[in-house]
Parts: structure tokens; C-alpha cells; sequence
């Protein structure tokens, strides 16, 4: 399943005047916005069949994401580093061409990636152009971090503030993947 996408946007200005955009023709980066924002979150259907990716930094730090339902699996991580650094993580796709999910926070300091499997990142080369830096990871299997968050969960008596999980993107995304740790 795919996050539910609205069908219209409707913007009410003082004295009654309002305007209606089909939700499909606002640029890409608008919609996405929009989607992240709690008042246009809906819960999923089936938590359980939804894609989630789970990051963990060295520091213990985890963020949850929702990617697409074409998502199948991990393709590689990489950081480029100019004035300040981006990581990427690039998920192979259905349709042929990888969707990329950014890594904002201290890239170089992620050590566990979990999207079906677990794997572990460590840097493995790095290459450098004029002021920059692309440095790319080996990724190594590591266990199961998501049997680990059931566990915890379990162990915890279903307290999912002890997981120390926080939602990279939507909240909503948090609240789904958490549903499903708990089946």
C-alpha cells in the first residue's frame, strides 16, 4: 500500500473566497510537504503490509521511514560530503529506477540500515572531485532489527517509548511501523 493521497486542496481566504487544486497537479516537493503534516495523515489500512526502512546511528539514535510499495530492496549507501554532507540511501524499485531516501542527520554516522533485512554500513571508499567527496559503504548482514524492536517491545510490556524510535519523515509513519510491532 501506498500513503493515501488526497484528491483535492482547498484554500479558504478572509471573506470567503476559496481556490481547489487537484491534489496531483501541486509540484512534487508541495505534496510530499503537505503529506508530512499531521492534519493530512490518515493510518494505514494494513501496517503490516506497508514498506518501512530503519535507521540506526552509532550514537543509538533510530529513525523509521515509509517508502513506496514497489520498494524491494537495498541497492547501496553513500555520502557526499561539500559544505556539509547528504547521505543517500538508494532502494532498488519496481519501476526500474531507484528511489533515494536522504539522510540528513550526521550521515557518516549511520551503522545499521533495516529494510527487510539488517545490514550493517561501513565506509569502503571514498572518492574525491575538486570540493567534493562521495565516500560509498559496504553493507554486511546484521542481525534482525526489527525482531529486536519486537522483543524489546515485548519486553518493555508494550511501552513504545522505550525503543527509542522516532519518525524520520511523518509521525504517521512512526505510528504505522509501531502497529505492526506489535502484532
Amino acid at each position: 500500500m501506498a500513503v493515501t493521497q488526497p484528491e483535492t486542496l482547498t484554500i479558504t481566504h478572509p471573506g470567503g473566497a476559496s481556490a481547489t487544486v487537484r491534489f496531483d497537479e501541486l509540484p512534487a516537493t508541495l505534496r510530499s510537504e503537505i503529506l508530512r503534516q499531521p492534519f493530512a495523515a490518515t493510518p494505514s489500512v494494513d501496517p503490516a503490509a506497508e514498506n518501512y526502512v530503519l535507521l540506526e546511528w552509532e550514537d543509538g539514535w533510530k529513525e523509521v521511514f515509509q517508502v513506496d510499495a514497489g520498494c524491494t530492496g537495498i541497492r547501496r549507501y553513500y555520502v557526499i560530503s561539500r559544505t556539509e554532507e547528504v547521505g543517500r540511501l538508494s532502494l532498488d524499485h519496481e519501476s526500474g529506477y531507484p528511489m533515494l531516501l536522504e539522510v540528513d542527520r550526521r550521515p557518516g554516522g549511520l551503522s545499521r540500515v533495516t529494510f527487510g533485512e539488517t545490514f550493517a554500513l561501513a565506509p569502503e571508499r571514498s572518492a574525491r572531485e575538486g570540493k567534493k567527496t562521495d565516500t560509498w559503504f559496504s553493507m554486511t548482514q546484521d542481525g534482525d532489527a526489527t525482531a529486536e524492536l519486537k522483543e524489546a517491545l515485548s519486553a518493555a510490556g508494550g511501552d513504545e517509548s522505550t525503543l527509542g524510535v522516532v519518525a524520520g519523515r511523518r509521525q504517521q509513519d512512526l505510528d504505522d511501523f509501531l502497529a505492526t510491532l506489535a502484532y
